[in-house]
């Protein structure tokens, strides 16, 4: 029964979940640690070790201000509950994180408490008269915070406010359509039903665009083949808490990987003769993936400049798991059975910075997509480049 234990790797990873989840939305850690996140109540509660544990994985990572929450919340709790650390260790890393926080002054009384606690400790002795002097020479700038970059910052705010991002004068323009793509035979009686959701990327949502029977066949196959997700444009790239999902490959020739390509293909009119295998992904709690561009505009075989993206939704998800563009300043919900369309490069080819985008971390539920590159190669004829990079570049 071992290999279905939770491993310390898996500890570790619930841990800088909640302190991602946290630091994104934002949370009520008083809350959190009761089980009452937005207005869901959980089951379980943290307790004072498992707050301390937290704070000391977001004490190793440097992220010292969720460090402090976390020790300051382990501290209001009984210490008669204490059985995995001591006093001594929890007001030493508070005293570290408060100082990284530039807050020397309430570092300094706790230090004065640990020396009580441990009169002989030359560590701690050293600490206080290392606070001392930078309090006796006004020095309150100690702090080593690390600092989000623009693009971080922006997503964690898209993340937050996923409903409240589009302007009323933007979304008053805003349109839905029956598609038929030019009276294509297979839309013309079934035409897709599309929904705009930015103009400027182009950001289309295609609603029922997959069925239930097809949705549960591409997670039963993924269910048997999920591995930690890689971040790279190749499959041996390396492992990175700036992807936290597992993913598989479903084969070309699977009968539902079949159709779903021949649908892109009708919708957006464009070949699937260099698409990437259909990639499954699962998200769990926190799972999640940073800013980041689908493509890139070197041929790095068998991959090639990718030119659209099709991200399919296969789940609801209670809260979280949006698809936030950071620079568009807006987010896709996920919305079980649609599919969300957009081309990664201009029309002259090159890269369009403007896709920026990133998964938000789940908060409550599980987040199960599908989706599908599309390789420049193959589109010259239904799909020629323009010389202007600033060309409209749009489906319709």
């Amino acid at each position: 029964m071992r290999v279905m234990f939770p491993m310390f790797a898996d500890l570790e990873g619930a841990s800088k979940a909640l302190i991602r989840l946290l630091d994104t939305y934002q949370l009520d850690i008083n809350e959190l640690t009761q089980g009452i996140i937005k207005g869901f109540i959980a089951t379980q509660h943290l307790n004072a070790n498992d707050c301390f544990y937290i704070g000391r994985v977001a004490y190793l990572g440097k992220n010292y201000n969720i460090c402090v929450l976390w020790m300051t919340e382990a501290q209001n709790m009984d210490k008669n509950s204490y059985s995995t650390f001591t006093v001594f260790d929890l007001l030493d890393h508070l005293a570290f994180c408060l100082m990284k926080q530039g807050n020397v002054q309430e570092a300094y009384e706790l230090t004065k408490q640990l020396l009580q606690l441990d009169q002989s400790n030359q560590r701690i002795a050293k600490n206080l008269q290392y606070y001392k002097d930078a309090l006796n020479h006004n020095n309150e700038t100690v702090s080593n915070i690390q600092l989000l970059s623009e693009d971080q910052t922006r997503y964690m705010e898209i993340c937050r406010h996923t409903r409240k991002n589009i302007p009323p004068s933007v979304l008053k323009r805003l349109k839905c359509y029956l598609w038929t793509n030019g009276n294509h035979p297979r839309l013309l009686l079934k035409p897709a039903k599309v929904e705009e959701l930015w103009h400027e990327p182009q950001l289309l949502r295609f609603h029922h665009f997959v069925s239930n029977s097809e949705m549960d066949a591409i997670k039963a196959f993924g269910l048997s083949k999920l591995e930690r997700s890689r971040v790279s444009h190749t499959r041996n790239g390396a492992y990175s808490d700036q992807r936290i999902s597992k993913n598989a490959w479903l084969p070309d020739s699977d009968s539902v990987a079949t159709r779903i390509s021949q649908r892109i293909s009708d919708v957006s009119g464009l070949s699937m003769e260099t698409a990437e295998l259909l990639q499954v992904a699962n998200y769990g709690m926190g799972g999640q993936y940073e800013p980041h561009l689908d493509s890139t505009e070197k041929e790095n075989p068998p991959f090639f400049p990718r030119i659209a993206t099709v991200l399919i939704y296969l789940s609801d998800v209670a809260y979280g798991g949006s698809t936030a563009f950071t620079k568009a300043g807006v987010a896709a919900e996920p919305i079980k059975g649609s599919a969300v369309f957009w081309f990664n490069l201009n029309r002259a080819g090159k890269v369009d910075e403007s896709t920026m985008h990133a998964g938000c971390p789940v908060v409550i539920g599980t987040k199960w997509i599908a989706n599908k590159w599309l390789g420049l190669k193959g589109q010259e004829l239904v799909r020629p480049c323009l010389l202007s990079p600033h060309a409209k570049n749009r489906l319709f």
